[in-house]
């Protein structure tokens, strides 16, 4: 994976996202090397989307870990988009919308709490409001 990008995992099918039995348990064997626990496969829901762990096991079963409701796929987007994204669905199958009005946002706030002088914000302002 590029390292500017993220792995979301989301549902590519209709049903409901979720977790295999034998994937909770191996989350759980790995997770318990670092002292933490998922006790009970009903809170698969409680797993980030983005779960370095989870999606390492994707990888190493082959995308075997689905419930018997989902199809579990893994999308990638540009990390500079990690904060902008929202999971949509529609009977179950999901998709990644990016909000790109909201990462402009996130971009104009952090140059107007900069230390830059006020001609060099409107100059990097500008700069964003003209970009596709």
């Amino acid at each position: 994976m590029d390292s500017d990008k993220i792995e979301i995992m989301i549902n590519n099918r209709y049903g409901e996202f979720g977790f295999s039995k034998k994937a909770i348990k191996e989350y759980n064997l790995r997770k318990s090397k670092l002292n933490q626990n998922l006790n009970n496969e009903l809170f698969s829901n409680l797993i980030a989307r983005t779960d370095k762990i989870m999606i390492q096991i994707y990888k190493d079963f082959n995308g075997d870990i689905n419930s018997f409701f989902s199809q579990i796929k893994i999308c990638q987007i540009d990390k500079k988009y990690q904060n902008c994204y929202t999971i949509d669905s529609f009977g179950g199958i999901e998709k990644i919308v990016v909000d790109y009005k909201q990462y402009k946002l996130n971009q104009i706030t952090q140059i107007l709490e900069s230390n830059m002088n006020e001609s060099e914000k409107l100059d990097e302002i500008n700069k964003i409001i003209k970009s596709p």
